[in-house]
């Protein structure tokens, strides 16, 4: 990585997050503008800091902490000094910035997103480290993501794709990443939380609508929720009140699905739409559902106006659809996520359906 790119990535982090940060270069420490800077580098007895599913390294040194970031290759930045106000709340160095441990998470995760481009490192080490080379040797988990600059947008792009095809822990999961991540001092008040929340209840609205559910149900439940949140008095109810409007619009997309189908029938495309990723058949099916196999492909095919392997291939060809406008899977990898072992097969088949190979979809 090129120093210009890191000199862009340490004044982006100190805009956002306002704290010192200083990126490595070999054996030395430099500042944004370039100048050596002081920052102990002999790193022993670092310990792990965890906070929800990250995991990276904190020093201390004479009573203020540093975090130390590691792109996979190694250590890249040091960012501070800071205090942790959850351990140090007495007042003491007023001139050092006090970041809580869901800020310092929020640091690290968009350090390392920004270092590795399009990629976030979940980095793992044990919880005390006596030898620096075996920081440098950890082997860190991978989770792929978009830049940091557009990483809400896409995880609300996954949201409300997961809310449209009425999947509820998959739209939970990325509701989960959204709210992880900390406001901007000024912009953490309540009464931006409901200016949010009414604009993120718009937006899921449409993208129910989309998914099959009729307008008024849909504008009922959002109704439903702007009247809540006007007697909301705390952050926290109100996050909690956003996690419901998920589940509820996930659920109004679940029953709105195949209306005149019976209910095993509606149950077993649910199912698919949430397993589609898994080795799925019609025998597979009828053994979840303790039903005959010939009895399931007869009534299938009779409600649903397709077989259960041509609903099957719709739904992961539709998922495909979705992913490869992501833009952050190769079509190897797509393949495998939309549950074909064959790249190959994946390809025949969408263009089966689609008309087109994938490449030339996207």
């Amino acid at each position: 990585m090129s120093v210009k790119r890191i000199l862009i990535i340490c004044n982006l982090l100190k805009q956002v997050f306002g704290v010192d940060i200083v990126y490595i270069e070999g054996n030395k420490c430099f500042t944004l503008n370039g100048n050596e800077a002081n920052i102990e580098q002999d790193i022993y007895d670092v310990s792990k800091m965890e906070y929800g599913m990250n995991e990276y390294y904190i020093d201390n040194i004479d009573d203020k902490n540093y975090l130390y970031v590691n792109d996979g290759s190694g250590i890249k930045l040091v960012v501070g000094p800071f205090l942790i106000s959850s351990i140090n709340d007495s007042g003491e160095n007023e001139n050092t910035k006090i970041l809580s441990i869901s800020e310092i998470d929020n640091i690290a995760v968009t350090s390392i997103s920004l270092l590795k481009n399009q990629q976030i490192e979940q980095i793992k080490c044990v919880k005390h480290i006596d030898d620096k080379e075996k920081l440098t040797r950890i082997k860190p988990e991978i989770i792929p993501y978009s830049e940091v600059i557009n990483m809400v947008f896409e995880i609300e792009k996954e949201l409300s794709h997961a809310v449209q095809e009425g999947r509820t822990f998959e739209a939970i999961t990325h509701m989960e990443k959204l709210m992880s991540f900390k406001l901007n001092k000024g912009l953490d008040t309540l009464d931006h939380f409901k200016r949010y929340a009414m604009i993120f209840s718009s937006n899921l609205r449409k993208t129910i609508i989309a998914g099959g559910v009729t307008p008024i149900e849909a504008i009922g439940i959002s109704d439903t929720f702007v009247k809540d949140i006007s007697g909301i008095s705390s952050i926290v109810e109100l996050k909690k009140r956003i996690y419901l409007l998920v589940e509820d619009y996930c659920k109004a997309v679940e029953s709105s699905g195949f209306p005149d189908c019976s209910k095993i029938i509606k149950d077993i495309c649910q199912y698919v739409k949430v397993h589609y990723g898994e080795s799925i058949s019609t025998k597979t099916l009828a053994d979840l559902f303790h039903i005959n196999s010939s009895h399931l492909s007869r009534q299938f095919k009779k409600e649903v106006k397709m077989t259960v392997t041509e609903y099957i291939q719709h739904v992961r060809i539709e998922e495909a659809k979705f992913l490869i406008k992501l833009g952050k899977y190769t079509m190897t990898e797509i393949a495998g996520l939309v549950g074909f072992n064959d790249s190959q097969y994946f390809s025949n088949v969408f263009k089966k359906v689609e008309g087109i190979t994938p490449r030339d979809f996207s």
